[in-house]
């Protein structure tokens, strides 16, 4: 008992260089990844998405291994011993079920990890730099995202537990790699190109709430705003036709043409008219596009809104002069689109 009393540590720090150096050989790189992504990880962490944190290598290719996701997310736990608890959160919905949390047992633990202490001990190895730690969490979830394949099923967003934080998550932690930002920005644009399937993923697990960063991002990067490829054919197209005001706000300061011909969707004001976007077609106005430039199924951004029974945004284009005989599209003019489609109110505004 002397001699175990004797031994003990006598400071915080050696308590924690005591273990950390107890972990075995065969767990020591699953456990600095476990600490790494909760010591700088941007929401807490289920275990279930730690079960896979462990089965990435960056430095590999590809990067996850799904032969090495934990069998059982709780043997975290036995990995990391006493730095990290588990925790159960109860669910805000009767029909969802009870998560369990994995955390850093105490505050402590990440000011140890990441303090200039800790490289003076025998657990140096395990000192986190935090540049460089939201650097390999978000070259982790770009790679994470890669490995998913097109089309993504539900069951497989179910089984790719991490799938929702990489890709909500990825670009924040970029904007706090610092110097390194520009390096691992390589990577955030191939995830960019719509041709590639992990884009795909990206824009399905996510809202894309947070889009105009990223686009603002690229763009600090060198990215090409007027770039032709994908179904929009450009950034502009695809932003004015699903809504994204902010984000054709941003383009449209880089110098995005407006007046770029598209294959399907005519031009910028044509794509925001037919998805019913006021707001954008205001700023495309105010940036003195053609309000009777031709082009699309509907032949202008007159038709198309009155085909799809916009009676404001008709309104609007009317009153930038939008010409109502303009011949040409599907229905001819204007005023057949609103008589097939039966719209009392935007016919008389026709009239």
């Amino acid at each position: 008992l002397r001699k175990a009393l004797a031994t003990l540590p006598q400071t915080l720090d050696q308590t924690y260089d005591r273990i950390l150096t107890a972990i075995s050989e065969e767990d020591r790189e699953y456990a600095m990844r476990i600490l790494q992504w909760l010591t700088f990880s941007l929401r807490p962490m289920s275990v279930d998405e730690i079960s896979e944190v462990v089965a990435i290598d960056v430095a590999r290719d590809p990067a996850f291994d799904r032969d090495e996701v934990l069998e059982d997310p709780l043997e975290a736990l036995s990995i990391c011993s006493s730095l990290v608890t588990i925790s159960t959160i109860q669910p805000k919905e009767e029909s969802d079920s009870a998560q369990q949390i994995l955390t850093l047992a105490h505050y402590s633990v990440k000011e140890y990890l990441v303090s200039d202490r800790i490289k003076q001990g025998p657990a140096t190895r395990f000192n986190i730099n935090e540049s460089q730690c939201h650097g390999f969490m978000m070259d982790g979830c770009l790679k994470y995202l890669l490995h998913l394949q097109q089309p993504l099923s539900e069951e497989a967003i179910q089984t790719s537990t991490l799938a929702r934080y990489a890709a909500e998550f990825w670009s924040s932690h970029l904007r706090q790699t610092g110097e390194d930002m520009q390096r691992l920005s390589q990577a955030a644009m191939s995830l960019m190109s719509t041709e590639n399937p992990a884009y795909l993923t990206w824009i399905q697990l996510y809202d894309l709430d947070h889009l105009n960063t990223v686009v603002k991002l690229l763009l600090d990067q060198g990215a090409k705003v007027d770039t032709q490829g994908g179904r929009y054919d450009n950034a502009l197209h695809a932003a004015s036709a699903k809504g994204h005001n902010e984000v054709v706000q941003t383009l449209l300061k880089a110098g995005a043409d407006i007046y770029a011909p598209a294959t399907y969707i005519g031009n910028a004001l044509y794509a925001a008219s037919c998805g019913g976007h006021e707001l954008i077609i205001k700023m495309l106005l105010e940036n003195d596009v053609d309000v009777n430039a031709q082009g699309g199924t509907y032949g202008s951004a007159l038709q198309a809104a009155v085909a799809h029974s916009h009676q404001a945004i008709t309104q609007l284009l009317l009153d930038y002069g939008a010409n109502v005989n303009q011949q040409g599209g599907q229905y001819g003019n204007a005023l057949n689109a609103a008589i097939s489609r039966g719209n009392m109110a935007i016919i008389e505004l026709l009239l």
